[in-house]
């Protein structure tokens, strides 16, 4: 062993000298290279070595997506930045770079959701929610005190492409008129 560091979750992870990570009882880690040439032995290292900078900051059971990360971003010469690129890259069903946490409200009789809401991160777009009802998304602004009751921002998308694109450009400013929310179009 070489190295070694621990997860946020408390989990030890260790790196060997060919490359290879393991948990601390020697348990390999799901995706963790087993090398055999000099040539793969260096790219497991190199992959090791991303793997060793960041593992603090994940659980352990993020830690196999961090591998597949850095054995793209060493099997490609990016370092770090690429893996970080990696980790963050475009995802399916991301929102302006969120992912939807939906809460389902209504359904209809085979169980589909007809009615849903998606509270938005607090320090980003403090107090405002995502109505998703008939096909058409409503931005909306909680009552103050969590009394659960909406009002009307105005904003509106018919796709998520669509939200995607006027989530950004949402600015919350303290003591406007409109309740605290304007368009930001600079």
């Amino acid at each position: 062993m070489i190295a070694r560091r621990v997860t946020a979750d408390g989990k030890h992870v260790l790196a060997w000298d060919d490359g290879t990570l393991t948990w601390a009882l020697g348990y390999a880690i799901r995706g963790s290279a087993y090398p055999r040439t000099p040539e793969a032995r260096e790219r497991a290292r190199q992959t090791a070595r991303l793997v060793l900078e960041d593992v603090c900051l994940f659980d352990a059971d993020e830690v196999p997506a961090l591998i597949k990360a850095a054995r793209w971003a060493a099997e490609r010469g990016t370092g770090r930045a690429g893996m970080w690129e990696r980790l963050r890259g475009p995802k399916r069903g991301t929102v302006a770079g969120l992912v939807p946490r939906w809460t389902v409200r209504q359904t209809d009789r085979d169980g589909r959701p007809t009615l849903r809401v998606w509270t938005l991160p607090r320090l980003a777009y403090p107090g405002l929610v995502v109505w998703h009802e008939r096909g058409l998304y409503q931005v909306m602004r909680e009552a103050p005190r969590g009394s659960g009751t909406l009002f009307d921002t105005g904003f509106r998308a018919r796709t998520l492409r669509e939200l995607g694109e006027l989530l950004p450009q949402l600015r919350v400013t303290q003591g406007a008129d409109d309740g605290g929310l304007r368009h930001d179009n600079r």
